[in-house]
């Protein structure tokens, strides 16, 4: 097996290790599970050479088969491949190399959003969102509201004001009317795009948020390309 080709196994391995005690549903579990794991004296060779698997204290770990699924010490392969790894308690997150420089996380809603470095030292704006009735006797009329958080880019001001970043927070009976076209959120002809949801919230980015096109919406752009929102199991 060539060394990208065993890159590409190990790294698959290294995925299934970041995802082990996930459901296959939208977002993560918080608990424990009692599980029947095969130790089989599985041995690891990279480039041909025999890999002695260690914790961060330097004991011996030895993979293991659960469900058909070989799983591994996350940090062993990586260190391997020359790949730091680390842990952020706050967010429950595990990084392989490069870490989000900065990263936003709302506990009560249970998402984190990531940032590049210039945007540190932003700031927080909780604003609310207000939805109109399309059809029966309350037509026209706002029948629903719900968060609308901004994150705002520190170098802000009024003068010269920069793209911000709205992330609209509903709940499942809401977000359903708005995809049933019973609820309305303003002018605009489409409604907003999810980002991403959890057991009881669905993220969105509002219809035509950049429509004015200020200082700074190609890098908002580009950040929101890169899947930044991760919604988490909440309470």
């Amino acid at each position: 097996m060539t060394k990208e080709k065993m890159k590409g196994f190990f790294l698959g391995i290294i995925v299934m290790s970041l995802i082990f005690m996930m459901s296959m549903s939208a977002y993560a579990l918080i608990g424990t599970k009692t599980i029947t794991a095969s130790y089989s004296n599985i041995k690891i060779y990279i480039d041909q050479m025999l890999m002695t698997p260690k914790d961060v204290k330097g004991n011996e770990v030895e993979p293991f088969i659960y469900n058909g699924t070989t799983y591994v010490p996350i940090r062993a392969v990586s260190e391997a491949f020359n790949k730091s790894v680390s842990w952020d308690g706050s967010s429950s997150s595990i990084y392989v190399g490069r870490q989000p420089n900065v990263v936003f996380q709302d506990t009560e809603y249970g998402f984190v959003f990531s940032l590049p470095d210039s945007w540190r030292n932003y700031t927080i704006l909780n604003n609310q969102w207000q939805g109109t009735a399309l059809e029966g006797p309350q037509s026209g009329d706002v029948i629903a509201t719900g968060p609308l958080i901004i994150i705002r880019h520190p170098l802000w001001t009024e003068e010269i004001p920069r793209q911000d970043i709205p992330i609209m927070i509903f709940t499942f009976p809401q977000w359903n009317d708005i995809q049933l076209e019973k609820l309305s959120l303003g002018a605009a002809p489409i409604g907003p795009s999810e980002l991403a949801r959890n057991n009881k919230y669905v993220f969105a980015l509002p219809a035509r948020y950049n429509y004015a096109f200020p200082m700074g919406f190609e890098e908002v752009e580009e950040i929101l390309k890169n899947n930044p929102l991760q919604a988490s199991y909440v309470k």
